[in-house]
């Protein structure tokens, strides 16, 4: 039988765990980029400093070019510039980043970067120009309309105003956002754009602002990258503990192995004769509460207290509706009409709540 997919490919080189730690013996460090930025500085709500350092130490990488909402990113990306130019022309000209750079293949991670540096790299969208001046130019699509409600998310303006840094150093830029939906994501060539799906931000930028997250994140590339080990995991975040059990089993003996599946049948033995000797009480159960159902049907009573008054049981009318209408609906016909209902009784006991 062929072993299921992995979501992270192996580790590049090396390494040890020390703790909560990950040492890493990788002498080639990835550079941080605009992505990296909100996660090292902890204020992605996407990823974390653990796993970002992880990335840039070789030892997680997680090939996300397939997901949809990449995929759709990548189609839509040109058609998005070009819409900005016949909509948002008064702002400047939208020149595509493949205009100035040249056309970029092969995978996203092997791409040069657009501006040199020994810590950070980057490949920006494109430029917008008038009036002899130019700004960083980034395009995105999203389905988390509520992200954007404020304007463009924290998280991305870091790297939009990273990228500003290390290349025209303007007050502003501009981000092209694309909403799009499940839909969207099947058939991303057939999306119409239209000023209903399709906003353009213009971003104020402080190069001083900018400046001093670069040098937090610097300080901490310093620290944690160039000294081959990770920040401590949080055992409190499940991305964290994710990347940190795979580290973990890819470390593991086989003897280790072997022993837990002795352990888990071992497990599984013990559950099943607990489940033996709770079987009459579960019978029982559903004696109870059958007499009490049609008592209470019988009677027409909707709850019951117990003679404690502490407990008392409820029942409910359950309705369901068995044409599909989806399928009606499909087939051009109106469902409504051919809608049929029918009533069940749900039973439960509760504890009542004492004030």
């Amino acid at each position: 039988m062929a072993a299921s997919q992995r979501k992270y490919e192996n580790p590049k080189c090396e390494y040890t765990i020390e703790g909560a730690t990950i040492r890493s013996d990788c002498t080639v460090k990835n550079k941080v980029t605009g992505t990296s930025m909100a996660p090292i500085l902890g204020l992605s709500p996407f990823t974390s400093p653990f796993r970002a350092a992880c990335a840039l130490l070789g030892l997680t990488r997680e090939d996300i070019s397939g997901k949809a909402p990449v995929q759709t990113g990548k189609v839509l990306e040109e058609r998005l510039i070009e819409f900005a130019n016949e909509r948002y022309h008064t702002l400047g000209e939208f020149i595509p980043a493949e205009t100035i750079y040249g056309a970029r293949e092969g995978d996203h991670d092997d791409w040069a970067s657009d501006f040199e540096d020994p810590v950070f790299a980057g490949h920006v969208d494109g430029f917008v120009t008038k009036d002899d001046r130019t700004y960083v130019l980034e395009v995105k699509t999203s389905g988390n309309l509520e992200s954007w409600a404020n304007g463009v998310p924290e998280y991305y303006k870091l790297q939009v105003a990273l990228y500003n840094l290390f290349t025209v150093q303007e007050d502003k830029a501009y981000v092209i956002l694309g909403m799009v939906d499940a839909e969207t994501h099947k058939d991303p060539y057939a999306w119409k754009l239209d000023d209903e799906n399709v906003s353009v931000f213009e971003l104020e930028l402080s190069l001083e602002d900018t400046m001093e997250a670069v040098q937090k994140v610097t300080e901490w590339y310093n620290k944690y990258i160039m000294n081959g080990v990770t920040p401590e995991y949080d055992p409190t975040d499940p991305r964290d503990v994710e990347v940190f059990e795979f580290l973990c089993n890819l470390t593991e003996d086989v003897e280790t192995i072997q022993s837990l599946i002795d352990q888990r049948m071992e497990l599984r033995m013990e559950i099943e004769r607990v489940e033996s000797q709770i079987a009459p009480l579960k019978d029982r159960e559903e004696i109870l509460n059958k007499r009490i159902k049609e008592y209470m049907i019988a009677h027409e009573k909707d709850t019951l207290d117990g003679i404690g008054g502490v407990y008392y049981a409820v029942v409910t009318n359950t309705v369901r509706r068995s044409v599909d209408a989806q399928k009606l609906s499909k087939a051009g016909i109106d469902p409504e009409p051919y809608m049929t209902s029918k009533v069940s009784k749900s039973f439960t006991i509760k504890e009542k709540k004492v004030n």
